[in-house]
């Protein structure tokens, strides 16, 4: 299996960085992550002073999440961020359930903001919930509509699970549109999140599927955790390097 680099979306130790953004930083690399997938948390600290402080502790930035989309300007302030780390990849963190209402609206606005995307630099990236997996009028997915064939994708295999789908299917069906990977756990008797390796989706094949795929980084996020978020992300990594045999 090959072997990818681990990273975490820093919004599953919010509460942490918002209480010290650069120990909470020090003790994610501590960890032993490879890498933060960034929200747009970063206190009062310019892009340079973050850029320099997360190189400092030897963290690569490959993406960074944002909600925005934003029909007609479809730019980001977090481009300086962005830009300043180095990263390859913005990411649409996800559309309220309400999406469906405007579905053709968004359907636009997102290829609006690939294209401001490109035009400054970057990869665009659509990362699901489980509200996209509701069927349309000719028997299809919306998610599969709304990605269409030209949406790079992050799934998330916890938020696949719950909307009803295979995520082991769904990482090969979009393998040449998957640079990110989302893997999150879910508790079987709960439904709600929990650790990587004490829940019930099967992170190895997971990864295993992403054979011969674009993927080159592996993303753990935990929306709510059972710990204080610094040591789930601890357990996690720890339980993900022995499931995966790194």
């Amino acid at each position: 299996m090959k072997k990818y680099p681990i990273g975490i979306q820093i919004y599953t130790v919010r509460e942490a960085l918002d209480a010290n953004f650069k120990e909470t930083l020090k003790q994610i690399a501590d960890i032993g992550y490879d890498g933060v997938e960034f929200v747009s948390r970063f206190g009062e600290q310019t892009p340079q002073e973050v850029a320099d402080y997360v190189k400092s502790l030897g963290l690569k930035t490959p993406s960074m999440h944002t909600s925005r989309v934003k029909g007609g300007d479809p730019e980001f302030s977090d481009y300086a961020y962005a830009k300043a780390m180095g990263m390859k990849t913005m990411v649409c963190s996800g559309l309220k359930k309400e999406f469906m209402e405007n579905f053709d609206t968004v359907y636009k606005e997102l290829r609006a903001v690939k294209a401001a995307a490109a035009k400054n630099g970057f990869g665009y990236a659509y990362h699901n919930h489980n509200w996209e997996f509701v069927k349309l009028a000719d028997g299809s997915w919306a998610y599969d509509k709304l990605v269409g064939d030209d949406l790079d994708v992050e799934l998330d295999v916890y938020w696949l699970a719950q909307g009803g789908v295979n995520p082991v299917e769904y990482i090969k069906r979009y393998a040449d549109r998957l640079p990110l990977l989302h893997l999150k756990d879910r508790n079987p008797v709960t439904n709600t999140f929990t650790e990587l390796g004490t829940g019930d989706i099967p992170l190895a094949e997971c990864v295993e599927a992403l054979e011969g795929s674009k993927c080159e980084w592996l993303i753990y996020e935990q929306d709510i955790c059972n710990y204080p978020g610094v040591e789930s992300a601890r357990i996690s990594y720890n339980n993900l390097k022995k499931i995966l045999g790194y």
